[in-house]
């Protein structure tokens, strides 16, 4: 962002500022002020900030001098200095409209996005331009407020009709409505508008999977594989790729474009010294998350941190995300205790200094490149052993991410030059699950809409999982077993509309097609209970999904491809005892289905098996799950105190303790 000079041009309408100095403090004021601005042209920041320091408290009421103190604290990261230095500058010159704008960029720095929006309404009212409408479109629709943004999207829109920043931020406000048909036109805008722009192509087909539209997306899907292997300059959001790609090489070029391109929050933190033995040689563990809060990461999360041995490692946990007062939220918080760090409005850099301070070995990132991800916090390096576990099921492509852990089915160390990452296998299967969910019994058939003596084929994967492969592949399911219902979760009213559509048009009456609403965790479990067989989708599997399926007695038939999102679903049937129900290909895999659905005895024996398996495999032994972990991060930290680069690690399970077997035997 430039800042004005003496020799700036101010903007059109604005005064010059108030100066009241006496003449010595003027002139060393301005001796300071221009030694400032040379040391911020060379980029040297700490220093240049010290010099406007100066200039500010011999001049304060120079909004010139506070603009660029405002601007060398936002350089350094510090946001909180950020937002003060503005204030004082639109104290002291209204007029500047970069005042403003810098006490906007540090309100939204520290998540304050609200606060952002009331400061940038000033600048739009004052400079009425395309950029300063979208910036106040975009902290509105962060805030909350997205019917307000598509106003301000649209006027800098009418204003600039070309302008390809408002049309992926006005597809993100239709995206937020559920409005996917929408979302879906204005990135195919930006896409057409720039044709080797990757982002906007993948943000449209991600939309299109979201409302079930596939009109065209084998053609689109195979243009962006061409402009992903030839690396334009723009590349896809990672998540939104997985869904539609089966390469490890192009999902592995896609997260290092990102970790390169948005990973960048400031200067690292000061190289860690090497480690000094301490009293305590406990790995100090800092789990680091959004997702601390009802959300599928804490669901598999939340028994682990509860039962994790406080004498076996020492826990931190940093939740970045809001407190939404959930029971999950509750329960992490608890176990966490004084350990629990509510870090929502902490800047990146602060909140990286206060994990350093913390002193963590492991830091452990459960969100990745999600929604609302921080993981930029991770490339200041704050901890010597960063991993990457749950949240992102894929590689991040990140040279400061040095494990991903998973387990030797999802990610097998013959597939390691499709990850960054070192592999840091756990056994058997890398998911952990929380047995203190409440199975409440199953409700009557009638009350989820589905007949009583139907052979009742399920999915409760979101939509945008389901392709039209693997729905052909369901309707010719329907088709060879006619008292059947096919029953998928109703993720939006235009999915709705578009699967029924394509059933009938492969010859499958709509009404055969079942939607079950958004509900609570609790009755969702119960009510799968009604499922006679679970159909998993490819490439993107079901993940937590599978989790609950398979705990609610529920059998699943999935098919491996190449990738994490695609393997997941095999590691989970794994782990519940049922290797066999994981296809060796899409053939076997609806061959199987169509067999077990017109054999219900063999059905009932593998539902039978099931159940007993709750008592001892390893899907259902959250216990193990986290003594697992323990050893597996143990092992980590070890490598670095013993001055060893990281490296693959294998799924060894965690060696049985002599101590605590009252606890061990639960």
């Amino acid at each position: 962002m430039p800042t004005p000079t003496r020799t700036s041009k101010q903007p059109a309408g604005a005064r010059a500022p108030q100066r009241k100095a006496t003449s010595g403090n003027r002139a060393r004021a301005e001796g300071h002020f221009a030694r400032g601005l040379m040391l911020s042209q060379a980029d040297r920041w700490d220093e240049a900030a010290a010099e406007f320091e100066k200039a500010t408290a011999l001049c304060p009421k120079d909004g010139v001098f506070w603009v660029n103190l405002s601007q060398a604290y936002r350089k350094l990261g510090r946001h909180e200095d950020c937002v003060a230095a503005a204030r004082k500058a639109v104290s002291a010159a209204p007029d500047l409209a970069v005042a403003s704008q810098l006490l906007a960029d540090g309100l939204k720095a520290q998540h304050r996005y609200g606060d952002a929006a009331v400061a940038l309404r000033e600048v739009a009212q004052a400079h009425d331009t395309t950029h300063t409408r979208y910036e106040l479109a975009h902290a509105l629709l962060q805030a909350g407020k997205p019917l307000e943004a598509v106003n301000e999207f649209l006027s800098a829109l009418e204003q600039t009709p070309h302008y390809i920043p408002g049309h992926l931020q006005l597809g993100n406000v239709f995206k937020s409505l559920k409005l996917h048909r929408e979302a879906m036109e204005c990135f195919l805008t930006a896409s057409e508008l720039d044709r080797k722009d990757a982002a906007s192509l993948a943000a449209m087909l991600y939309e299109a999977l979201y409302a079930c539209e596939w009109a065209r997306f084998d053609e689109q899907a195979s243009r962006l594989s061409e402009l992903v292997q030839s690396k334009v300059p723009t590349m896809p959001v990672p998540f939104m790729f997985l869904s539609m790609s089966t390469s490890r090489d192009d999902q592995l070029r896609v997260a290092q474009a990102f970790a390169r391109n948005y990973c960048k929050v400031g200067q690292p933190l000061p190289p860690q010294p090497a480690f000094r033995q301490r009293a305590d040689r406990r790995p100090r563990v800092g789990y680091f998350s959004n997702d601390l809060r009802l959300h599928p990461v804490s669901v598999n999360i939340v028994e682990v941190i509860e039962q994790h041995d406080r004498e076996a490692i020492d826990l931190f946990v940093y939740s970045y995300g809001p407190n939404d007062n959930s029971h999950l939220r509750q329960r992490i918080a608890t176990a966490a205790g004084e350990r629990f760090i509510d870090a929502h409005h902490m800047a990146n850099r602060a909140l990286a200094e206060r994990i350093r301070a913390d002193g963590i070995e492991l830091l452990i990132d459960l969100t990745g490149f999600t929604k609302d991800s921080r993981t930029g916090i991770m490339a200041l390096r704050p901890a010597p052993v960063q991993a990457a576990y749950l949240g992102f099921p894929g590689t991040s492509g990140a040279e400061f991410i040095d494990y991903l852990i998973c387990d030797a089915h999802i990610a097998p160390v013959e597939h390691a030059a499709g990850y960054s990452e070192k592999l840091a296998h756990l056994p058997v299967t890398y998911q952990p699950n929380d047995r203190k969910r409440q199975l409440l019994p199953p409700p009557q058939r009638s009350e989820c809409n589905l007949p009583d003596d139907a052979f009742v084929f399920c999915c409760m994967n979101n939509n945008y999982k389901i392709t039209p492969e693997i729905f052909g592949i369901w309707c010719r399911l329907l088709l060879q077993v006619p008292d059947s219902v096919l029953w998928l979760f109703d993720a939006n009213a235009q999915a709705r509309g578009n699967l029924q559509a394509h059933a009938q048009a492969r010859g499958v009456a709509a009404e055969r097609i079942i939607f079950a609403p958004l509900t609570s965790t609790d009755k969702h479990l119960a009510r799968m209970r009604n499922a006679d067989l679970f159909l998993d989708t490819l490439p993107y599997n079901a993940h937590t999904t599978g989790g609950d399926v398979l705990i609610a007695g529920v059998p699943m038939i999935t098919c491996p491809g190449e990738t994490f999102t695609s393997r997941v679903a095999g590691s989970l049937l794994h782990g519940a005892g049922l290797p066999e129900l994981v296809a060796s290909s899409l053939e076997e895999y609806e061959a199987t289905a169509l067999r077990l659905a017109q054999h219900p005895q063999e059905l009932q024996r593998i539902r039978a098996r099931l159940w007993a398996n709750h008592a001892h495999a390893p899907l259902f032994d959250s216990l193990a799950a986290t003594r697992n972990l323990e050893y597996l991060y143990a092992r980590m930290v070890q490598r670095w105190r013993d001055g060893l680069a990281p490296d693959h690690l294998g799924g060894e399970p965690a060696p049985v303790r002599t101590t605590h077997a009252a606890e061990e035997k639960v």
